[in-house]
């Protein structure tokens, strides 16, 4: 098999997102540039309340960022290194995104990981790391359909809580939200076992 150049990689990567998303679209409408032209984005992801998409419906947008690499130890160790400060700083401002990074070997042998770069995820992990490149924990895209909307929904309410929701992270609140699309009552060990390296976000009530 011929050896592929960085544009085929990223391309692959961009075809294998909108793959895993192909499962959910009844729920959400998906949007990426395939030229990479935007700064520090590459598309939307529109998250809906029903299979009916409209803006009455409109649960979200969640800004997204995909990076394609053929690297082993993002399989093996399940970080991702190639972000500088400067460009988290940037995603930061912009608002946080979601990150998708796709590790590819070929067209068919792939693995597609994620992390919330949320504004608050984003502080944290620059204050706890002097590198200028901080290793970003992933976490491995659920392949079940309701698992992935799950992952979405919750990108969707941390992305936007700040602003949209009009909650703000304080260290002693009186009230605390606790948004968990993730959790599953009826399987609490499941959940947190797909949940490795993400973290739960706990927000207040502006008063």
């Amino acid at each position: 098999m011929a050896r592929l150049d960085q544009k085929s990689i990223e391309q692959l990567g961009i075809n294998k997102v909108e793959d895993a998303l192909w499962n959910v679209r009844d729920w959400a409408d998906f949007f990426f540039s395939e030229n990479d032209k935007t700064p520090l984005l590459d598309g939307n992801i529109l998250i809906y309340s029903s299979k009916k998409h409209s803006n009455a419906n409109l649960i979200g947008s969640i800004r997204c960022q995909i990076k394609s690499t053929t690297a082993k130890n993002v399989k093996k160790n399940r970080k991702y290194y190639q972000l500088n400060r400067d460009y988290l700083t940037g995603i930061q401002k912009l608002g946080g995104a979601l990150l998708f990074v796709v590790w590819v070997k070929d067209p068919d042998n792939y693995k597609i990981y994620y992390q919330r770069l949320t504004r608050l995820y984003i502080t944290t992990l620059l204050e706890n790391s002097s590198a200028q490149r901080p290793a970003i924990p992933l976490t491995g895209f659920p392949v079940d359909t309701n698992n992935r909307l799950d992952v979405l929904r919750q990108a969707a309410f941390d992305l936007n809580a700040t602003v949209e929701n009009k909650l703000v992270e304080i260290e002693r609140p009186d009230k605390v939200i606790l948004p968990t699309y993730m959790l599953d009552p009826k399987n609490f060990k499941a959940s947190m076992d797909n949940l490795e390296n993400q973290n739960l976000t706990i927000y207040a009530e502006k008063d």
